[in-house]
């Protein structure tokens, strides 16, 4: 009995007149043993307990280890019980949150490969018109590259409002004679403004459009530099920005004459990609 905290020394009548059990001190000599507890219910609280205990005192035990037996089991299946609670609740909280995780992923994925799809049928339309000009128009070399892109992560950034490197997704280089111009569409986020069109554009990264600038004088010296055709201020190209929203193309373009931003709605990628080589042509006195 010492291994469950029981004095055999305290004479029962002390706690009878007392009128209350020794359960207190048996706790606490548990805990520091590192023992299951065993609580006195309301219903060991009745003559059978202290018959138990006066038992006990003239040597007897079975009784008392009887009744403190069944109070451990019946705390231990409270213990477990709340193990099994927990544990439960544990599992059910990996699984959810696994799950909407994936939820979340896939929603965003359904979203990219959309945003992905319109893109490439807007790089096409720019490739194939690049290798039909080429072979049309004498002395003009026009080539359309292909860059890394824009991956899910990267996208998932813009989305956000971040920023993200290497997000070019194609480039231009035409070549008339003397003359070069070379451009590059990549993707950034689209900072919503008053003359937004429609509300929520920023929902979908955009492509910007950019210029090189050459410095140096001595051609071995050039080094190039990229700029946004909106930081050139440049009056031979409008397109400044394409914008896609809800499945659709939307363009932003600069009206030199009015100097203010002016919008496309619902364009296609053909439209998009003759335009802008007109205007790339006219520079060029080619049209």
């Amino acid at each position: 009995m010492g291994a469950l905290g029981y004095n055999t020394r305290a004479p029962v009548s002390r706690w009878k007149r007392a009128n209350r059990p020794p359960s207190t001190g048996l706790r606490i000599t548990e805990a520091k043993v590192r023992y299951l507890t065993a609580p006195l219910f309301s219903e060991d609280r009745q003559g059978a307990y202290y018959q138990a205990l006066e038992a006990a005192d003239g040597g007897d035990t079975q009784a008392l280890t009887e009744l403190l037996a069944k109070n451990l089991l019946r705390v231990a299946d409270r213990y477990l019980a709340a193990i099994r609670e927990v544990a439960d609740k544990r599992i059910w909280l990996d699984s959810i949150t696994k799950t909407a995780a994936e939820k979340v992923r896939e929603t965003d994925h359904r979203r990219f490969m959309r945003w992905g799809r319109v893109v490439t049928s807007l790089r096409i339309e720019f490739h194939e018109l690049a290798e039909q000009l080429s072979s049309n128009v004498p002395g003009l070399l026009v080539r359309a590259t292909n860059f890394q892109g824009i991956d899910l992560d990267k996208y998932k950034i813009l989305r956000q409002g971040g920023r993200a490197e290497r997000t070019w997704i194609f480039g231009v280089d035409f070549r008339y004679e003397t003359a070069a111009l070379r451009f590059v569409f990549w993707g950034a986020h689209h900072y919503g403004g008053q003359t937004d069109p429609e509300p929520n554009l920023e929902d979908q990264p955009s492509l910007l459009i950019s210029m090189e600038e050459q410095q140096g004088l001595v051609p071995r010296e050039h080094k190039s530099y990229y700029r946004t055709l909106d930081e050139l201020t440049e009056r031979r190209f409008s397109l400044r920005e394409i914008v896609i929203h809800q499945g659709r193309l939307l363009r932003r373009r600069h009206n030199p004459v009015l100097d203010c931003p002016e919008w496309d709605l619902d364009v296609s990628p053909g439209q998009v990609a003759r335009d802008f080589y007109t205007e790339v042509l006219q520079s060029f006195q080619l049209a």
